[in-house]
């Protein structure tokens, strides 16, 4: 029977303290028992077969020995477990026959540590299975495999908020935290992957730390930057405005204000060069080029104070040569009688200086002696219009001359006669137009007048005593009977409107003034019948109008 000697519990080879925190139950190697064979002494080399006094003596104190070393490590190792930052000091274990196995290379800083196993084995017992792992060796594992866990969670939480800072910018606007965050990082994979996992968490939650920090101040960042940027801008340092702005974009890509102040950074360079273009254009007296290189340098930047500054004061001097010129223009063309070429001259000229004295006055000149010839022209339109007989045109040409003065005597006077003879006017045409209506008895009347007043009015009435006469016509003709001749059944009863009832027949003849009619014509069981006719005053005869009922009712 071939036993172990002298017999050992199974020792596992424990890292340091950073090696315990996170790792797994492949960090810990078996140290393998040497076989020593009882019944073979020939197989040991230099084995001496001992006495049996001495044999019983060495069993009794390794016994001895062996449990000493099980109550040690039932006392011992379960505190030592629980302290994860700290490595367990090895106790005193047996002697083992063959040294063990040399353990995987780990980090420079990491101690090796061979913990014993809970329980030590008798020699008496060959049974024991060396390669099984003990309780304590599994409760390391589990918690190094707990640590692990925990720092690749907060390691993927940091991952994630660095990604998100980096399309943020952040290397930029930020770069010597980005640095130190990034080395915060580096330091825990290190940890990670020398298996030391309570460092490598406490290495990532310094990196998340400093990630919070970082996005907590990308506001103060921007305000800083738009701030310097704008102080640059104001002194003339444009360069280093434009990296503010664009630190100031690349935290806030979005945002309409940084952009816009970018962009006039990056141009404020062309500016100037516009700027300085205008001055020297200006020492040259060639004030509309000035004015021009001005005006490029205010399309370039349209919140530069300096270019419309400069534009506003060239433009100044430019309107006040104009001015002047426009002003000496006006003024000779007023003298040689040109008014409305003066006018439009001197308008000019007081649109380049709206307080002009001197534009003032010679528009009042003009105005007065432009309305004077306006209300001479007007006043020779309406006694043109009189005389011939125009009375409507006459009427308007007086009433524009009071519109220029109102106190124009003449005007009123020729207003007024206008407007009487152009009303009679239109009403003599009016009847001339409907002499049919002249058979109405109050027509007849309002003639009449009309004709007694025209006689009444002087000169000029060459037109209106032609309307006079041929109205005295039309009322003669309209007051002279004209023969009508009816026809009907004998059966219908025959009656005229404003005329009377006429009874049946079957022929009638009466002499009806000119004007329209209405016959009527009456049948008892028949629908009445109408007929309606027209008396002109220069017919001989009307009809034979028939009127008879024939649709029974």
């Amino acid at each position: 029977m071939v036993r172990q000697w002298p017999p050992q519990a199974p020792v596992v080879n424990m890292t340091d303290d950073k090696q315990q925190q996170g790792g797994n139950a492949d960090s810990f190697q078996r140290i393998n028992p040497a076989y020593v064979k009882l019944d073979e002494p020939e197989a040991q080399p230099g084995y001496r077969e001992p006495e049996s006094a001495m044999s019983t003596g060495i069993l009794l104190w390794g016994l001895l020995g062996l449990l000493c070393l099980g109550g040690a490590v039932f006392l011992w190792l379960p505190g030592q477990v629980a302290e994860r930052e700290q490595s367990a000091a090895p106790p005193p274990q047996a002697p083992a026959a063959a040294s063990s196995p040399a353990p995987a290379a780990a980090p420079s800083q990491a101690e090796s540590n061979a913990t014993p196993a809970p329980d030590a084995q008798s020699a008496d017992e060959p049974d024991v299975d060396a390669d099984a792992p003990t309780a304590s060796t599994a409760a390391d594992a589990d918690a190094l495999l707990e640590q692990r866990e925990a720092a690749e969670a907060v390691r993927a939480e940091v991952v994630e908020m660095r990604d998100a800072l980096e399309q943020q910018g952040a290397p930029r606007w930020a770069a010597q935290a980005w640095q130190g965050l990034n080395h915060l990082v580096d330091k825990g994979d290190r940890e990670m992957s020398a298996r030391n996992y309570e460092l490598a968490s406490v290495a990532f939650e310094e990196a998340r730390a400093s990630a919070v920090k970082i996005t907590d101040s990308r506001e103060t960042v921007f305000e800083q930057a738009m701030t310097r940027g704008r102080e640059q801008l104001d002194q003339g340092d444009y360069e280093s405005a434009v990296k503010s702005f664009e630190m100031a974009a690349a935290v806030r890509p979005d945002n309409a204000e940084a952009a816009r102040l970018l962009e006039r950074a990056g141009k404020r360079g062309e500016v100037l060069e516009f700027m300085r273009q205008g001055r020297n254009l200006e020492t040259a007296e060639d004030m509309v080029g000035a004015r021009d290189a001005y005006d490029k340098a205010v399309e370039l930047d349209a919140e530069y104070n300096d270019a419309r500054q400069a534009r506003a004061r060239v433009q100044g001097l430019i309107n006040d040569r104009v001015y002047r010129a426009r002003l000496s223009e006006g003024l000779q063309e007023l003298e040689q009688g040109n008014l409305t070429q003066a006018r439009d001259t001197l308008e000019s000229a007081g649109r380049l200086r709206p307080d002009s004295v001197e534009v003032e006055d010679a528009l009042s000149r003009i105005n007065t002696t432009l309305q004077a010839r306006q209300v001479d022209g007007q006043r020779q339109a309406g006694r043109q219009a009189e005389q011939a007989e125009r009375w409507e045109d006459a009427e308007a040409a007086y009433q524009a001359a009071l519109q220029a003065d109102p106190s124009l005597k003449f005007a009123q006077e020729g207003q007024a006669r206008a407007a009487e003879r152009a009303a009679l006017d239109s009403k003599l045409a009016y009847h001339l137009q409907n002499t049919g209506r002249l058979s109405e008895p109050a027509v007849r009347q309002d003639v009449a007048r009309l004709l007694a007043e025209a006689k009444q009015l002087p000169a000029p009435r060459e037109k209106l005593d032609a309307q006079t006469r041929q109205l005295a016509q039309a009322l003669e003709q309209a007051q002279t009977p004209v023969p009508v001749v009816l026809t009907s059944d004998n059966q219908t009863v025959v009656a005229i409107h404003h005329v009377g009832e006429l009874g049946t027949f079957a022929d009638h003849s009466l002499e009806l003034r000119p004007g329209d009619y209405t016959a009527v014509g009456r049948r008892e069981g028949y629908r009445d019948v109408r007929r309606e006719f027209t008396v002109a005053p220069d017919a001989e005869t009307v009809g034979p109008i028939r009127i008879v009922c024939q649709e029974r009712i």
